[in-house]
């Protein structure tokens, strides 16, 4: 009875869409990420059906987001308002899209920020949508599907988020890839020749791509082991639902790439998605949450050791340092040398840990004294036992020149080099 009455008291309302102004360039860009080009696509939707009045709870949000039992409400309602029909006429930048439906509907939609990261224009990518008696639910998915991305019913909004394959993508797409994922979603699976193997869903693909003739084709990098893997596809399977059991299933993984479906092994791929860039400074921040920062722009899970952080010596537990456009692999690499932590690349992410007993007391007593850049990329820690007895006189004569350049710049700027004095108070 009440959530009858709240209903017929609130409609829905048609506010006009603004263009948002232009985005901010992504932090840290990533080496992968292709050029730009000056043309922005239109993502085009056209479905045709008849209309009826949406009516949703929006005013009852701000009161359940304060109570998990009126949270999960509120997620009933947003499900029940999805499969109400709508009537949607849509042109504009995506969040200006997102807000306009919400102000019709009044159901809120927000979006991973690792959306914005991976559409070709992030905010500025562009969608028009003409929708006549089609559900919301079913007017979304039409949308999102166009642009890799998938519908999530949280608590209190409906979610938009990357699509597995756009988001082991890693660096910022490209239309082409769209397209290649949006073929992959709404093209069934063809009948496999074998069991299942692995070999045989992947050919099967193949030459489904290429008798539709589609801009597309698989590029098969896994080992002969993971080859022969027979898998379990579920009934009614896309072409994307039995390569997403690739990866629940075996230790290969995909995503789209330029005109091609790249299907490699999982812990290759993560190692791209550490090769990302960063520019940041810590000034005396916890490992733990510059750890925990690392994993987020990695976008790749780190499992720590239960007690290994605790192993770092205390005066080791805050980082005081600049990285600039160095990858999370480099910053994991000194970090080791600087805290003493190892890190290792699985299929399952980035394990942490610490040696811990003896071998990490002569570790930290064993400093680092340099860091060597290699052709690849790759950064070296050199400690001062690797350092041979005639070169470490010339090791501290280039070190005190450097301290003393950076004395002078620092006298220049008038910057105090020695402590006040301090008297006792009696």
């Amino acid at each position: 009875m009440l959530r009858h009455a709240l209903q017929s008291r609130v409609r829905s309302s048609s506010t006009s869409v603004t263009p948002q102004q232009e985005p901010r360039e992504r932090e840290g860009a990533n080496p992968r990420r292709k050029p730009r080009s000056s043309f922005n696509p239109v993502f085009g939707l056209r479905v045709s059906f008849a209309s009826s009045r949406l009516r949703v709870l929006f005013v009852l949000l701000a009161t359940f987001a304060t109570n998990p039992t009126r949270a999960s409400e509120t997620s009933a309602l947003i499900n029940d308002a999805l499969d109400r029909q709508v009537n949607l006429d849509l042109d504009g930048f995506l969040p200006d899209v997102m807000k306009g439906i919400e102000d019709r509907t009044s159901v809120p939609i927000r979006a991973d920020p690792l959306v914005w990261e991976l559409l070709p224009w992030g905010q500025q990518t562009k969608v028009t949508a003409k929708i006549q008696n089609q559900t919301l639910r079913q007017s979304l998915s039409a949308i999102t599907q166009k642009l890799g991305l998938r519908l999530r019913l949280a608590d209190e909004a409906v979610m938009l988020e990357p699509m597995p394959g756009l988001r082991r993508l890693g660096r910022r797409s490209t239309v082409q890839e769209l397209q290649s994922l949006d073929i992959l979603a709404s093209t069934p699976m063809p009948p496999v020749t074998d069991a299942g193997s692995v070999r045989s869903v992947l050919t099967a693909i193949d030459l489904k791509l290429d008798a539709m003739q589609a801009p597309l084709a698989i590029e098969d990098r896994l080992d002969v082991e993971t080859r022969g893997k027979i898998l379990t596809l579920p009934r009614g399977a896309t072409m994307m639902d039995a390569l997403e059991q690739i990866a629940k299933q075996t230790r290969g993984t995909w995503y789209p790439w330029s005109k091609t479906i790249v299907v490699v092994p999982k812990d290759v791929q993560i190692r791209d998605q550490l090769s990302k860039t960063l520019t940041t400074r810590y000034n005396s921040i916890p490992i733990a949450q510059v750890l925990e920062d690392l994993r987020r722009r990695a976008d790749v899970p780190f499992e720590i050791d239960a007690g290994a952080l605790q192993k770092i010596p205390a005066d080791s537990r805050n980082i005081r340092i600049f990285w600039d456009n160095v990858s999370v692999e480099q910053a994991l690499q000194e970090l080791r040398g600087f805290a003493g932590i190892e890190f290792a690349v699985t299929d399952a992410g980035v394990k942490i840990s610490h040696p811990g007993g003896p071998n990490a007391a002569v570790a930290m007593a064993d400093p680092v004294v340099a860091m060597v850049t290699l052709e690849n990329g790759m950064t070296l820690l050199v400690r001062e036992s690797q350092i041979p007895p005639e070169l470490r006189d010339y090791l501290k004569l280039r070190l005190d020149k450097t301290l003393g350049e950076l004395r002078s710049l620092a006298e220049k700027d008038k910057f105090p080099l020695t402590k006040p004095t301090t008297k006792s108070v009696d």
